[in-house]
């Protein structure tokens, strides 16, 4: 599923990036190539423009004007004197140009009614005109004919600019900008492969999260409806005095299943967002005080030292919640009681630093190894057997977590001194 997935995401981001991308270099070349083209027509005008000023005050022609004229290979031009073509054009010119002249010519009269082979001195007035034409290879010109009058008759002119280089550059300048995007749309694909990848890893792992803890909360209730059922038939069937024996059976597994769907409920609003903490200042030695009252009578029973420490100044009050913070010392407090052997200690104590309130909870139990201490906030995880007993699930140590984060604290593990373990919380002010 979430490699289908994954191949959806790369796709769609791909298509998506890249059609912009398509987009915005269309327009580019959109922009530049108009801009290009009217600029070179602009020149084109400004040429004939400054051409016609000439032919009109010179009366002779050289042919060094004419070549300088055609001497970057874009113009061509040709002039008649009183209709006859000069000499010099059929020097500076090929058949091909000639051919091309010629064509020029020719559509300016049929189209523009403008002949420059006409002999008719009736002009008293220059007169220009610009048109466009097409090769039959495809390559387009850009056309002036021009009739200047002169003392003795008539001096026509046709200037042919080729937009041979202009089609050429804009030709290549697609094909670059068509590989730059294509080669865009592939980095793009590969940046997409990675993003998409880590972007549905979190998804993944909270799927394999879900499916595990459903497959733990399945083995942890799975435990006590067997004692439960079994319990129930083997009542049916008891002699009278064995009967309180099962009945108590049945007692303590549904107290067992209704601590679990407790706490598996507990996590449940807090994965739904729907758990809330009420900050009020608190006196947390008072809260500390109190905890350990509470399980004071329990410690003793087990023939544990449960201590507490606090320091001998007043300290400020803390913004939290109160009832979750005696959660999270309850929860640490009965694991602390529950794997710390007879004869054992259990500390609690708290200090005050810069801007913070820091918690202990220490025991001189087994301890954990390091590369579990990370683990052991997640759900339905214990750690080894000797640190795991009926009573506890593996959840009350991420209720803490979940608690401490709503409270924008830290929660953290460390060896205690002389064996053991020790869990920390801070609060900030």
């Amino acid at each position: 599923m979430f490699k289908k997935l994954h191949l959806q995401l790369t796709f769609f981001f791909t298509a998506v990036t890249g059609a912009i991308l398509i987009m915005m270099t269309v327009l580019c070349l959109y922009l530049s190539e108009n801009g290009m083209i009217r600029n070179n027509y602009v020149s084109f005008l400004n040429t004939t423009n400054t051409m016609m000023t000439y032919l009109t005050g010179q009366d002779v022609i050289t042919h060094e004007w004419l070549s300088s004229q055609e001497r970057d290979g874009n113009y061509l031009v040709s002039i008649y004197d009183n209709g006859a073509p000069l000499y010099m054009n059929s020097l500076a010119h090929s058949n091909a140009d000639s051919a091309l002249l010629n064509q020029a010519a020719a559509l300016a009269k049929t189209d523009y009614s403008f002949d420059i082979t006409s002999r008719s001195a009736d002009r008293h007035l220059s007169d220009s005109q610009h048109f466009s034409m097409t090769d039959a290879g495809g390559t387009k010109y850009e056309i002036c004919v021009m009739t200047l009058p002169k003392n003795e008759g008539v001096l026509n002119a046709l200037v042919l600019y080729s937009r041979a280089s202009e089609q050429s550059l804009i030709l290549h300048q697609r094909l670059f900008f068509a590989l730059l995007v294509l080669a865009g749309i592939l980095l793009l694909g590969i940046f997409c492969w990675f993003f998409t990848k880590r972007l549905i890893r979190p998804i993944e792992e909270n799927q394999k999260k879900q499916a595990q803890f459903i497959a733990s909360a399945s083995h942890e209730l799975r435990s006590p409806l067997s004692v439960v059922l079994s319990s129930v038939s083997a009542l049916k069937k008891a002699a009278p005095e064995d009967a309180p024996r099962f009945t108590e059976a049945i007692r303590s597994e549904s107290i067992r299943m209704s601590r679990l769907v407790h706490e598996m409920l507990t996590l449940a609003s807090s994965d739904a967002n729907s758990w809330n903490v009420k900050k009020v200042p608190t006196q947390l030695d008072t809260l500390l005080l109190d905890t350990y009252e509470k399980y004071e009578l329990l410690a003793r029973s087990q023939q544990i030292h449960l201590a507490v420490e606090l320091p001998e100044e007043q300290l400020p009050e803390c913004l939290c919640d109160g009832g979750r913070i005696s959660q999270v010392l309850s929860v640490l407090l009965d694991n602390a009681l529950s794997y710390t052997p007879a004869g054992g200690h259990v500390t609690l104590s708290l200090i005050h630093e810069t801007h913070r309130s820091l918690i202990r909870v220490s025991d001189s139990g087994p301890g954990i190894p390091d590369e579990q201490k990370h683990l052991i906030f997640e759900r339905f995880y214990r750690a080894q057997a000797s640190r795991t007993d009926k009573d506890h699930f593996g959840l009350g140590l991420c209720i803490a977590a979940e608690i401490i984060h709503l409270h924008r604290g830290r929660i953290w593990v460390e060896d205690a001194q002389g064996g053991g373990s020790s869990f920390f919380f801070s609060l900030p002010d």
